[in-house]
């Protein structure tokens, strides 16, 4: 029955669910195709057990006939079984780690968990209880094909239990319960830092580079933490790592180098915090605010929104400048240029004028108009600012630079530009003498474009022979 009547228990399984837009008709024959191809060897071998059994009770083999015909029974109960508990425990997965609107995925996020970090505990939760299933499944149908129960126990609890490969002790269970207590830890320290962030640290004076150093600083020693109990609840003997240890030292020796000086240099990055988030720094050709630190590089997100990862080796290595690290105090110069001749003293009022006019321009330190000196076409000045917030310097430039052109042209001052002076002289007339007499030119024709016949540009000297004395 299970091989014969295919087309209920074999095909319809695999429909895919209609779509909204109506593309269930299109997905339906295309599902009807076939089966995947381990499904058609399960079918083929249960055709084959079917086949043998009235066989063997032809030839009068009526043990062994009824013996096939118990089990594949027996078996197909137990698989029928085994899938209806898989089925049941996915939809019970599936409605944990569902809808974000779900009270259930509601529940995951309160305890630290993304999208994406729910996703992939549910993956792993499939996973595991699908290896759980197939060895129960298996441990099962063994006594059902002749080994005894005695057997198969003593087998599957040599599975959980445990089982020495020479030296190594492997056991399933320490192994699932090193995992288990790994994964607990893992969502408390992610609980724990998302309470830090929410609660505790915006009620404290500390600023964003220092929470979120002491975010991550929670986060990696709470990681090293969960690796550690993970270890120990798995019953892993560190000192059977020294080899792997000593292997792994020689590949920092030799091609881990650049991984180390990073690691290490983001961590006093995290202590010693000559940069934090939220800072702008100008770090070689990279200028732009500090996104995050971690352990290997710094992400810094430009002006034009790019994000940029820079190894914190170089970080360290290099001179940066940091632009915002003890305050947000900084200076703006601005430099101008007016005509010879210009009431310097006037132009010095105007500009400290129009420095006061704005309200973003900091009144400690004052304004200051710097006489920079005689340029070649114009009186240079130049113009300090303070700024309280030094982000606000393109505003403040643009709109102090806007109200002093507009109080030039009142009081009609003139911002020059470079200017040359270029003069034209024609080539000199060249004469040679010679030892001869010069010999008379000839009469010049007209020029093509009808202008006065000038000069030649050179007198060329004469072939003749020098006269006899």
């Amino acid at each position: 029955m299970l091989s014969l009547v295919a087309s209920g228990l074999w095909r319809y399984g695999w429909i895919p669910r209609a779509e909204p837009s109506g593309e269930a008709s299109e997905a339906a024959p295309t599902a009807r195709r076939g089966l995947p191809g381990h499904w058609q060897l399960v079918r083929l071998a249960i055709a084959l057990v079917a086949l043998a059994v009235p066989i063997c009770a032809l030839f009068g083999y009526y043990a062994l006939a009824e013996f096939l015909a118990l089990q594949m029974i027996a078996t197909s109960g137990m698989v029928a079984v085994a899938y209806l508990l898989h089925g049941a425990v996915r939809d019970g997965f599936g409605f944990l780690f569902g809808d974000a609107d779900s009270a259930p995925r509601r529940m995951t996020t309160m305890l630290g968990f993304s999208q994406r970090d729910a996703s992939l505990l549910q993956f792993w939760s499939h996973l595991a209880f699908d290896a759980l299933l197939i060895v129960a499944v298996i441990g099962l149908l063994l006594p059902i094909w002749g080994l005894g129960w005695a057997e198969a126990w003593a087998w599957l609890s040599a599975i959980f239990t445990g089982f020495s490969v020479g030296s190594l002790h492997i056991s399933l269970t320490d192994i699932l319960l090193g995992i288990v207590v790994f994964v607990l830890f893992l969502g408390a320290v992610r609980f724990l830092q998302r309470k830090l962030e929410e609660r505790v640290l915006p009620n404290t004076r500390l600023d964003i580079g220092a929470q979120a150093a002491l975010r991550s600083g929670v986060g990696y020693i709470g990681v090293t933490i969960a690796v550690l109990a993970a270890i120990s609840t798995a019953g892993i003997d560190l000192s059977s790592l020294a080899i792997v240890a000593g292997a792994l030292s020689v590949g920092i020796g030799f091609g881990l180098q650049n991984i180390v000086n990073n690691f290490v240099s983001g961590l006093i990055l995290l202590v010693e915090r000559p940069i934090k988030v939220g800072d702008w720094v100008v770090i070689g050709a990279n200028e732009g605010f500090v996104k995050r630190i971690s352990v290997r590089a710094t992400e810094i997100t430009t002006w034009q929104r790019s994000s940029v990862i820079i190894p914190n080796s170089e970080i360290l290595s290099n001179s940066l400048t940091n632009w915002t690290h003890k305050d947000n105090l900084g200076r703006v110069e601005l430099r101008v240029g007016v005509a010879y001749g210009t009431d310097i003293q006037k132009v010095h009022d105007i500009l400290l004028e129009c420095a006061d006019e704005n309200e973003k321009v900091s009144d400690w330190p004052k304004p200051s108009v710097l006489f920079k000196g005689f340029g070649d076409s114009s009186l240079d000045f130049e113009l300090r600012v303070y700024l309280a917030n030094i982000l606000d310097f393109i505003t403040v430039q643009n709109g102090v630079l806007f109200a002093i052109d507009r109080r030039f042209r009142e009081e009609g001052i003139v911002i020059p530009f470079p200017q040359r002076d270029v003069h034209i002289r024609s080539g000199s007339e060249l004469r040679v003498e010679t030892a001869g007499p010069r010999p008379t030119p000839a009469p010049s024709s007209p020029r093509p474009d009808g202008a006065e016949n000038g000069p030649p540009n050179t007198d060329m000297p004469g072939t003749d022979a020098p006269a006899k004395e």
